[in-house]
């Protein structure tokens, strides 16, 4: 009867352990998502800062190119 009550007490221990693993995992997971969620938008704001001052500096060369061409004109 010991021998039933230890089997079904190591079954449960091994259940809980398990239920453990897979919260721990499911944490990690998450964890994860968010952090490649954060720096993909990190990455997004960074390529659209770049896109901004690429389109300041086009704005600036057209400009520079009117001016040059009226100077000569």
């Amino acid at each position: 009867k010991n021998d039933l009550k230890d089997l079904r007490d190591a079954h449960v221990n091994y259940n809980k352990r398990q239920e453990s693993s897979k919260a721990e995992v499911t944490r990690v997971q998450k964890e994860k998502e968010d952090v490649m969620r954060e720096s993909a938008a990190k990455q997004e704001a960074s390529a659209m800062k770049l896109f901004e001052l690429a389109e300041e500096k086009n704005k600036q060369l057209f400009a520079l190119a009117n001016h040059s061409a009226y100077s000569q004109a």
